[in-house]
């Protein structure tokens, strides 16, 4: 995880900022690839979510193949009612069960 421009923290900008620190620390040591960061910070209990629009309005996912991209409340099974502020509180209230491994974002140009 790098903390980009593009980028909306909705929570867990301690830990995005950490992991951003670890990614871009990989510079300085070539035995360590990006996928064993990865791992590595999954393994430690490190999940982030993104939430994303589709046709069905907004819904949140892993934003890790690691966690295989997988649903974690969606709009189109009704679990949210399809709104970025929905999405959010969903998200926000899932990093506040265990903030010190969780994370949420969104891209800006996804807002619509």
């Amino acid at each position: 995880m790098i903390k980009q421009d593009w980028m909306v923290i909705v929570a867990g900008e301690a830990l995005v900022d950490q992991l951003t620190k670890e990614t871009l620390a990989l510079k300085s040591r070539e035995s360590e690839t990006l996928c064993r960061l990865q791992i590595n910070q999954a393994g430690r209990g490190i999940l982030g979510v993104e939430l994303v629009h589709s046709w069905y309005g907004y819904s949140v996912r892993y934003d890790s193949g690691l966690q295989d991209w997988s649903l974690l409340a969606s709009s189109r099974h009704k679990q949210l009612d399809g709104t970025l502020e929905d999405a959010v509180r969903w998200a926000t209230a899932w990093v506040a069960e265990d903030p010190n491994r969780r994370y949420a974002w969104y891209r800006k140009g996804a807002v619509s």
